[in-house]
């Protein structure tokens, strides 16, 4: 596909080349900044998922708090 657009390009003139060159270039950039993207999501799925687990975890504590102060209070 490139070979046919750059074919097409020298064929046109300067102009077109440079408007191949520079689709080229933004696809490329494009397919970065998505992997990149996809990345960053990712992670924070990771750190979503930790702070939800530590979440279950201070809300078992201060369920047992709760427990603890009603014996004390009886």
């Amino acid at each position: 596909m490139e070979q046919t657009l750059f074919k097409l390009a020298a064929g046109n003139g300067l102009w077109a080349s440079l408007y191949v060159f520079l689709f080229i270039y933004v696809l490329y950039d494009s397919r970065h900044r998505e992997k990149k993207y996809q990345e960053t999501i990712s992670e924070n799925q990771s750190v979503i998922k930790n702070l939800t687990e530590k979440f279950g975890i201070v809300d078992n504590i201060q369920q047992d708090v709760h427990e603890i102060k009603a014996v004390l209070r009886s």
